[in-house]
């Protein structure tokens, strides 16, 4: 993950699944200091593309899977839904969205 930022950032080029990745990582490691870091980074970098094209499920998806490990899930399921809005056979999403309903005690939702 740091060599894929290292590269893009060589080629002036955004990577923000990279930054995804390492939320992950930071998470497992409890530093919560670098996964807002990072989740911050990932939301810029999909907030500009969203400037870009506001339909970009992709971007839409990305926030709300950040907002997750930021442990705020009824922004998480606010982009989660505007994504799968935008491509409704998007299963990942639909997955997540589903389990960011159960951990928000909104059981019947996540049915």
């Amino acid at each position: 993950l740091v060599k894929s930022l290292n590269l893009a950032q060589a080629r002036n080029v955004s990577c923000p699944t990279a930054h995804m990745g390492m939320v992950v990582l930071f998470s497992e490691e409890k530093d919560e200091a670098g996964v807002r870091l990072h989740c911050e980074i990932a939301k810029r970098i999909f907030s500009d593309e969203l400037k870009k094209n506001r339909k970009d499920f992709w971007s839409l998806y990305g926030i709300g899977w950040c907002w997750s490990y930021e442990d705020n899930y009824r922004r998480a399921i606010q982009y989660t839904s505007l994504a799968l809005k935008e491509k409704p056979d998007f299963y990942a999403a639909t997955y997540n969205l589903a389990c960011f309903y159960a951990i928000n005690d909104e059981t019947l939702k996540s049915l």
